[in-house]
């Protein structure tokens, strides 16, 4: 995997990674923070790992939320101390057992974004609701 970060100026990055979707990064109010970033794909990526487990289980995924809440240490670099993660699914057919079992796996098991900042030393933890 590779990726480059251009500083574009007015506190604008430009990134691309291997996908070639741009992403768009900085301060002052333009784009997203670099740890807004690393929060996004935390949940990005757990959500990638819930949907698929829960098609493959052929039931229906109508949408799926994730809200993520963080916390961070006050000293220099700033490093996320916790992360409070939800998820609601919407599903007509999904059950709860399934639900658990699919955020589970994510967290323990398929998300390497967790798995990196669990090793880190930062605390994750999670709730899960399920609507029809």
């Amino acid at each position: 995997m590779q990726a480059v970060v251009e500083y574009v100026g007015d506190g604008r990055l430009l990134g691309v990674a291997d996908s070639k979707q741009l992403i768009v990064m900085g301060w002052r109010g333009v784009g997203i923070m670099p740890m807004e970033a690393v929060l996004t794909a935390l949940g990005g990526c757990s959500a990638v790992d819930i949907v698929e487990i829960i098609t493959k289980s052929r039931k229906q995924v109508n949408g799926l939320r994730v809200e993520l809440k963080a916390e961070r240490v006050e000293e220099p670099p700033r490093v996320f101390s916790k992360i409070e993660i939800t998820y609601i699914l919407k599903s007509p057919d999904a059950t709860e057992n399934e639900l658990r079992r699919a955020v589970e796996l994510s967290m323990e098991k398929y998300c390497s974004v967790a798995a990196m900042l669990r090793k880190g030393g930062v605390e994750i933890g999670y709730t899960f609701k399920l609507e029809r």
